[in-house]
């Protein structure tokens, strides 16, 4: 069950808090359903009547009253008021980091497992709609999009585009943090979608210390890059350092840094994706060359020539993920035109 390694995951993590004076708490819980069609998350629009957020797509939440002990006291109360969930049909599985909102509030993210088929009760004056919606279509490339830019609060933006809502925001940033817990689960053929998943943390360099989470069989590992970077820096006069993270049977993880340039080579028996996590730089792949930033992923194919060359003052730093696993050996010189 899906709902039960999620649950044993975020037992083994620390959950990050948000300190400051003036932030108000506020908790939303984020309803999983497993169901035979596949798993689900329940989303809900705010009523236009309300007065912070109004029609924004939003997990069911609110303020955390005086009356409630704590944020899951909170998530679960408002989840009933907005849309009837039972208490006694919620299974709590844990909590996800905290995030800011706008109007000051600080959120803690409530994951919890509920009724396949759970019976809404909207009260129309917190809520216009609940739907369930798939997870499978919140992962579909065409249904994300991130912007370049920050929000105004400092945030990654992100929009999924799903149930013909536009799902921005706080929202959003939570799915993510959700998506990315989920896909440390799922390994065999998932190398891609892991990959635009590390993407999405990683798109905007001044949100430091992009984390990893990486699953290979039993052992799970989350990994913080600012300390990769530190335990393995690239030394005085060396151009091109390779960090491995892990491998499993379909597909192995790397951090590369790269000073200057990479020389003309090809893989003859391995696909390689790449996604830019620091610095910038152009690609030569075969014919073509690619202008590069941070956030950008580019798929090099088997027996296709390519090298880097850095354009930065500072080293660039890559994720590699390549198909099959890579042993370091399937390296070979090519001479470009």
């Amino acid at each position: 069950m899906v709902a039960e390694k999620i649950a044993a995951v975020l037992k083994t993590r620390e959950v990050q808090t948000i300190a400051g004076n003036g932030y108000k708490a506020a908790a939303v819980l984020v309803p999983l359903q497993e169901r035979r069609d596949g798993d689900f998350l329940v989303l809900t629009k705010r009523a236009d009547g309300l007065p912070t957020h109004k029609g924004q797509i939003a997990f069911p939440g609110g303020s955390v009253d005086a009356s409630d002990a704590d944020a899951v006291e909170a998530a679960l109360r408002e989840s009933y008021e907005e849309i009837g969930i039972p208490r006694d049909c919620v299974q709590i599985l844990g909590q996800l980091d905290q995030v800011t909102a706008g109007y000051g509030f600080v959120v803690t993210p409530v994951v919890a497992v509920i009724p396949a088929h759970c019976e809404f009760r909207i009260n129309l004056a917190e809520t216009a709609a609940v739907a369930s919606v798939p997870i499978k279509a919140l992962m579909e490339p065409a249904n994300f999009m991130a912007n370049d830019q920050l929000s105004p609060g400092g945030h990654p933006s992100y929009h999924f585009y799903v149930n013909g809502w536009d799902v921005w925001g706080v929202t959003a940033r939570i799915i993510v943090q959700f998506w990315s817990l989920s896909m440390t689960l799922r390994s065999a053929n998932s190398s891609l979608i892991f990959l635009l998943i590390v993407s999405l943390a990683s798109l905007f360099a001044c949100v430091s210390g992009p984390h990893l989470y990486l699953q290979y069989g039993d052992e799970y590992q989350e990994l913080n890059l600012d300390k990769i970077l530190a335990d393995n820096p690239l030394a005085a006069g060396e151009n091109i350092k390779v960090v491995n993270l892990g491998r499993s049977q379909s597909a192995s993880q790397h951090i590369v840094q790269i000073r200057d340039r990479e020389a003309p080579h090809l893989h003859k028996l391995h696909d390689a994706t790449v996604t830019l996590l620091r610095g910038q730089g152009y690609l030569v792949l075969g014919k073509n060359r690619i202008n590069l930033k941070v956030g950008d992923v580019v798929h090099i194919p088997r027996a296709a020539p390519h090298h880097y060359v850095n354009t930065a003052s500072e080293p660039t730093v890559v994720l590699a993920v390549y198909s099959p696993a890579f042993d370091g050996k399937d390296i070979h010189a090519v001479n470009l035109p």
